[in-house]
């Protein structure tokens, strides 16, 4: 009786993990980010929350300028040893920003120069357009959304950015497109494989 107790209660747990993270959402909460390119300084504080219907968190990150000091030098290590095929890797990257999101909370605001006031002009004008686009395709309530594009007329290049935003993304969703990201890399491997043997045979 003892292990039929054991494989239900393992059961039971798998459908409970299950629906939690089919109706579970992946917050990106950004509380500051500030970057100052004249100064060369940056600073952010961003929280990742697990949240279950969107409303209860049971499980939060913490980012911030000292946490990423702390482990940089870890980070700095691991990174040596991997050896990545970069091409192969872009590709799937691409895969991974088609994934749905929205702005749950938009605040931006940016300082721009790029030396140049035809230039900047233009600049300002692109930018302004591309973040009306998305803003307006990604918001859920415009009333939660504020930006702002300032043009500086300096002879020096330079950009500061000012964020404030939230960026909510389905479970359901990241596992589905990572699920077709593998399935597409395992079949392209079986493909090379299948023709290694084919070509190996001709040489026989």
């Amino acid at each position: 009786m003892i292990p039929f107790f054991i494989i239900l209660g393992i059961i039971l747990l798998n459908i409970l993990i299950t629906i939690i993270f089919s109706f579970s959402v992946l917050e990106i909460d950004i509380k500051k980010f500030i970057y100052n390119s004249k100064n060369k300084t940056n600073s952010f504080l961003i929280y990742i929350k697990l949240k279950f219907l969107g409303k209860v968190t049971w499980a939060k990150i913490k980012i911030d300028n000292n946490k990423i000091k702390k482990y940089q030098s870890i980070n700095n290590k691991i990174l040596q040893k991997i050896n990545l095929n970069l091409q192969s890797e872009i590709k799937s990257l691409k895969n991974i920003t088609k994934i749905p999101f929205v702005f749950n909370k938009v605040n931006i605001k940016v300082d721009l120069s790029l030396g140049d006031s035809f230039l900047t002009s233009l600049a300002i004008g692109t930018l302004s357009t591309i973040i009306s686009i998305l803003i307006a395709r990604k918001i859920e309530n415009k009333e939660n959304c504020k930006y702002k594009i300032n043009p500086v007329f300096t002879d020096e290049p330079k950009i500061k950015i000012k964020l404030n935003c939230i960026i909510s993304i389905k479970i359901v969703h990241i596992i589905n497109t990572v699920y077709m990201l593998f399935k597409k890399r395992s079949e392209k491997d079986g493909k090379q494989t299948s023709n290694r043997r084919t070509y190996a045979y001709r040489h026989v």
